[in-house]
């Protein structure tokens, strides 16, 4: 007759401990490696930021030295540094800023219902005047209904994630957006990432904060804006899956639809 296994609280209880003892340590190494990795990143953008200010820097006093003549020519390639320099530390405050904003949860979402034809159309017309690298052809139906998002941040996100992932590349890239209704949301499917940049995009889109695997093969602007794009389509509640096989896979995102009330949406009313 087998022995009955007595139960013991005081070793169930330290077992018990351990277990989370050991969870709570896993935890806190993989907090401490997003901050250091997150500093890190901090470091290399503010250097950008100090490269910038410092080419404005040279060109101004140029410009300004009494005792030197420049030349139409050179005066204008100094204003082109200028100009250029300006716009790259902007565009790092501002990315640096949304990125604070996003993670400190201070981001103010406000879904509202759109007309998913309106913000496709809106969106490759962006891309289009974006120094992208990128051609999108779009397909979708009519009418439809509509979708819940906010609008400014969802184009936004789509942008930052065309910049980090194409940006300026050598020849102009052909991608595919294609819009499919189903009962309860739109399928925004785009065809033209390769393996790479889907397996990059579905690491940031999984774990926003987690990305010190990919750090090193992004410039750190690059980085940030996934993160940023990432965080901006979660609190939207909008989902990114993959179809399809090997090399002809293609990225979903799953859009809600407005939700209509019953009695409302065949115009019924009640008095």
């Amino acid at each position: 007759m087998p022995t009955e296994k007595k139960f013991n609280p005081e070793i169930e209880d330290t077992s018990l401990l351990r277990e989370q003892i050991a969870e709570l340590e896993k935890q806190l190494f993989e907090r401490q490696s997003t901050s250091q990795a997150m500093w890190e990143l901090l470091i290399l953008i503010g250097a950008r930021l100090q490269m910038s200010s410092t080419s404005i820097k040279m060109a101004v006093s140029s410009l300004l030295d009494y005792d030197i003549f420049w030349d139409f020519s050179t005066s204008h390639e100094f204003l082109q540094i200028i100009d250029t320099s300006t716009d790259k530390t902007f565009d790092l405050i501002a990315l640096l800023t949304l990125a604070f904003r996003s993670q400190a949860k201070s981001l103010e979402i406000n879904p509202e219902p759109h007309l998913i034809q309106e913000v496709i159309e809106t969106l490759s017309g962006d891309i289009a005047k974006r120094n992208i690298c990128a051609k999108l052809s779009v397909e979708y139906p009519s009418n439809g209904g509509t979708v819940l998002i906010d609008y400014q941040y969802f184009i936004l996100a789509f942008i930052l994630f065309f910049e980090a992932l194409i940006g300026k590349q050598n020849e102009e890239r052909q991608f595919k957006m294609r819009a499919v209704e189903t009962p309860h949301s739109w399928h925004l499917d785009i065809d033209g990432f390769d393996a790479f940049e889907i397996r990059i995009l579905r690491y940031f889109y999984k774990a926003p904060k987690a990305f010190t695997e990919y750090a090193d093969q992004l410039v750190p602007e690059n980085t940030l804006k996934l993160m940023v794009a990432c965080r901006i389509l979660h609190l939207q509640k909008i989902e990114l899956t993959e179809i399809g096989v090997d090399e002809n896979r293609i990225v979903q995102f799953t859009i809600p639809i407005v939700e209509l009330e019953v009695g409302k949406e065949s115009g019924d009313s009640s008095i």
